[in-house]
């Protein structure tokens, strides 16, 4: 009867603890919803928890077939409504922009590097809009160069000298991301929402961080300030709130936090020896290392507002790391390893229609663009 009795409160213990992990955790603070995940990801019913990712096909830059295009040294990329791929140089010869078709296929190039009408003499980043219009960041003219399907000029407006990266939204305005100096020795990131004319903006969220070259003692890790968005939906994530993810609308609201535990991954020793080469001689004197990473490193949703956020943990092989996946609620509901990395930093990956896009750096140096089929089970 002992061993019965006993039986009874473990199989009631895992009932509570089971039916506990399937109901998704929430809290209100200052009226807004704070979604609260563990380690584990929420088991949902009907929610698919296992993401399979099935390689489709590369555009490498090591191929004979890619270099002939002209297109060199990957940057980043982006695509059209109908899942046309486009690929920017970052050092480019002529060309900036390299089109490929959703299977891979080269199709054409257009943007040429320079100061003429239509050219652009110094590009640094750039997006597609849900309109399909190219916009480069230009820091040799300090402006947002606006194209068209293939290239035609349509308008230049003005930036910030220190603008860093930007998204264009789907209600037509802008997020970038400004790096400011504050005297005598304070950086600041600022992540602002801009009016489509660039002319308004509107702070969403920003960073102070010591700064080394004036003498100041700073982390030798990476200060954690790390956004995105989607069609609906805009996410940071910084370096005083830990593992916490902010989800504002396209105005600037807040919407939710998404709360995570997670397992403090400690700094590596190849990551030490990689400042140490990297840093300037009258920095290093300045830096210190924590003994832990931040807890995020990049973000980016799909199409149907699922959050995939990138980790410091570490997967199977060589430059793969873990990403916690989480549902348009902000439940974590899967993980993922993905390799999307050079020179011990993130690059970028995107999620359109069933598809991930991921850039990596290849054992050779090359870098390529590698494109997977997503299975949800």
């Amino acid at each position: 009867m002992k061993k019965i009795a006993i039986l009874i409160v473990a199989l009631t213990l895992f009932s509570f603890c089971l039916s506990k992990q399937n109901k998704v955790e929430k809290i209100m603070e200052g009226g807004v919803e704070v979604v609260i995940n563990h380690l584990e990801p929420y088991k949902i019913k009907g929610q698919p928890a296992t993401l399979i990712l099935e390689k489709e096909f590369s555009i490498d830059t090591e191929k004979d077939d890619i270099m002939k295009t002209g297109l060199g040294q990957l940057h980043t990329f982006d695509l059209d409504s109908e899942g046309n791929i486009y690929l920017m140089d970052a050092k480019p010869q002529q060309n900036i922009i390299f089109k490929f078709d959703r299977n891979g296929s080269f199709m054409t190039s257009f943007v040429r590097k320079g100061q003429g009408p239509g050219e652009s003499p110094f590009p640094f980043y750039f997006q597609i809009s849900h309109l399909d219009e190219f916009a480069i960041m230009d820091h040799g003219k300090e402006k947002l160069l606006i194209f068209g399907r293939e290239g035609s000029p349509k308008k230049e407006m003005p930036i910030e000298p220190l603008s860093y990266r930007f998204k264009p939204l789907f209600n037509g305005k802008f997020l970038f991301l400004e790096m400011q100096f504050e005297p005598p020795s304070t950086d600041i990131q600022l992540l602002s929402l801009y009016s489509p004319d660039l002319k308004d903006k509107k702070e969403i969220q920003k960073m102070k961080t010591p700064n080394p070259f004036t003498g100041k003692q700073a982390k030798a890790t990476p200060y954690m300030f790390v956004w995105n968005n989607s069609d609906r939906n805009i996410y940071v994530a910084s370096e005083e709130s830990g593992y916490e993810i902010s989800v504002f609308d396209l105005e600037g609201s807040l919407k939710r936090k998404i709360k995570k535990d997670y397992r403090p991954v400690e700094v590596s020793e190849e990551f030490k020896k990689y400042v140490e080469k990297a840093a300037p001689e009258n920095v290093k004197k300045n830096l210190y290392f924590p003994r832990h990473m931040p807890p995020l490193q990049y973000l980016f949703a799909d199409d149907e507002d699922n959050l995939f956020a990138m980790t410091y943990e570490t997967g199977k092989r060589a430059n793969e790391h873990i990403y916690d996946i989480f549902n348009p609620e902000g439940a974590l509901i899967a993980r993922m390893s993905l390799d999307n990395y050079s020179d011990l930093r993130p690059m970028e990956a995107k999620a359109r229609k069933k598809r991930l896009y991921s850039l990596r750096e290849k054992e050779s140096g090359y870098k390529e663009l590698v494109v997977y089929r997503m299975i949800w089970k």
